[in-house]
C-alpha cells in the first residue's frame, strides 16, 4: 500500500520522473499514474473490510481449546471411536480366519500359523 502510494507520488507532476519526458512516455505515465491510484482505494478498501474477519477469527482463537463440557464431549466421543476400531480390527481377523478355515487346498505352514494365531486372539478376547 506504501509501495502504490510512493509510485503514484512519483509519476504524478510532481515527482522527478516528471523531468523531461516527451508527451507519449508522459500519457502512458498518466494512465499507470491512474491505475495505480484506482487500485491503491480499492486495496485500502479491501483490507478494511478483510480486517474485520480476521479480528472475528483471532477472537474465536483465543478461547480456550477445551472447557469443562468440550472435554466431556471429547472423551466420549474418543471412548466410542476406540471401541468401532476394536471392533473393525476383530472383524478382520474374524474375516481373515473364515477365508483360511474356508479354503480347501492344504494351508501352508505360515498360513496354519496365522490361523492358530487368530483363533487363539479371537477365544482370548
Amino acid at each position: 500500500m506504501v509501495f502504490l502510494s510512493l509510485a503514484v507520488g512519483l509519476l504524478d507532476g510532481d515527482g522527478p520522473l516528471s523531468l523531461c519526458l516527451s508527451p507519449r512516455i508522459e500519457s502512458r505515465l498518466d494512465s499507470v499514474s491512474r491505475w495505480l491510484s484506482t487500485a491503491a482505494t480499492e486495496l485500502s478498501a479491501v483490507s478494511r473490510f478483510e480486517s474485520k474477519g480476521v479480528k472475528a477469527a483471532k477472537a474465536r482463537g483465543k478461547r480456550p481449546l477445551v472447557e469443562g463440557k468440550d472435554l466431556s464431549d471429547f472423551q466420549s466421543m474418543w471412548m466410542l471411536k476406540k471401541e468401532n476400531l476394536g471392533m473393525k480390527e476383530r472383524l478382520s481377523k474374524m474375516k481373515l480366519l473364515e477365508s483360511l478355515v474356508a479354503k480347501q487346498v492344504p494351508l501352508a505352514d505360515y498360513e496354519e500359523a496365522l490361523k492358530k494365531k487368530l483363533i487363539d486372539e479371537l477365544i482370548s478376547s
